[in-house]
């Protein structure tokens, strides 16, 4: 019960949050039950880069997937695509909760939808990356549920797979497509702005239309 309240509420990203980190990091390694190992495994903070070539549609257990599935791609890789009852399908990083200075990238493929990149996300405050089908790219960052900060400009792909990154260090967040900043400077994260999870998510206003092929992740 203990396991299951940390993750459903995401309390180890709270400010002041390193002893309840330490027993959940005591517990995935001390207990016998796999049960328990497995959920609050899913909370350690994790140290080393991961990254998945999405092979046949697979990934590891290093990822956590809500409203999506997940289906090999008719040109490899795999295709993400949101639930038949979800606007948004969701692949997050488990042990990035506690993350400040991080990465994630994708290489992308045909889309529905908008994609996103995510960093810091919780139920009360996100930084993120991405594209709408308006034809827009937009680094944002929301509290809340409102938008607190934003840039963005007028953007579409130019080639059948290019890779988008998201990048937070200190303060600050970038955008990147195939390795150049999008932006002429960084988007200030501001006050507030706490820790959460790491990943990327694809999103329709019309449940279960939005898709994306991932051909790598990494984080």
């Amino acid at each position: 019960e203990l396991g299951q309240a940390v993750w459903k509420y995401e309390l180890t990203s709270l400010p002041g949050a390193e002893a309840l980190t330490a027993l959940v990091r005591e517990i995935a390694t001390k207990t016998k039950d796999p049960r328990v190992a497995e959920i609050f495994a899913r909370m350690t903070p994790r140290s080393e880069p991961v990254t998945e070539a999405m092979a046949d549609g697979r990934l590891s257990n290093r990822w956590w997937i809500e409203g999506a599935r997940l289906a090999p791609g008719a040109n490899g890789g795999a295709v993400m695509a949101a639930g038949e009852s979800y606007s948004e399908g969701a692949i997050r990083l488990l042990g990035s909760l506690q993350m400040r200075n991080v990465f994630i990238e994708a290489l992308v493929g045909r889309t529905v939808g908008n994609f996103w990149l995510y960093t810091s996300r919780t139920a009360d405050h996100m930084a993120r990356f991405g594209f709408t089908d308006a034809g827009y790219l937009h680094l944002q960052t929301w509290r809340g549920g409102r938008l607190v900060a934003e840039k963005k400009m007028e953007w579409k792909p130019t080639a059948e797979r290019f890779r988008i990154r998201m990048e937070a260090n200190g303060d600050g967040i970038m955008g990147y497509v195939d390795g150049q900043p999008m932006f002429s400077a960084r988007l200030q994260l501001g006050q507030g702005m706490g820790f959460g999870w790491v990943g990327v998510a694809v999103h329709d206003l019309e449940r279960g239309r939005a898709s994306a092929e991932i051909f790598g992740l990494s984080a």
